[in-house]
């Protein structure tokens, strides 16, 4: 079992809907009908590339049902996709944001066809 100092997470800047945090990732918040939350591995650091070093994610309503109804969160991608890989695979060339999806569905794992 966890308890609380079994995690600590230090910001050491909040600058607009940006968090910076002390291992040098960053956490972007925007607001749409769903709650995006874009990790970046490596902040402010190139090249800043959705799928590469950027990651997206999504808090949604249950309610919205195209993206993570049952879930509430989860990667980027269309709710009919998330259990075909070839579709993910596909988004993710030709919408990076959508391969946070892929790797999701490849349990965090870049494999070899991976695109980026």
């Amino acid at each position: 079992m966890f308890t609380a100092n079994d995690f600590v997470i230090c910001a050491i800047a909040v600058i607009n809907n940006k968090i910076y945090f002390v291992n040098g990732t960053s956490l972007t918040i925007a607001k749409g009908r769903c709650m995006d939350l874009i990790f970046d591995s490596n902040s402010d650091t190139s090249p800043n590339k959705e799928g590469y070093d950027r990651f997206r994610f999504l808090i949604c309503d249950r309610s919205i049902s195209e993206w993570c109804p049952d879930e509430g969160f989860c990667a980027y991608r269309s709710n009919n996709t998330k259990d075909n890989r070839d579709r993910l695979l596909s988004q993710c060339r030709t919408n990076p944001a959508f391969c946070s999806g892929l790797l999701e569905h490849d349990h965090w794992e870049f494999l070899p066809d991976y695109p980026w």
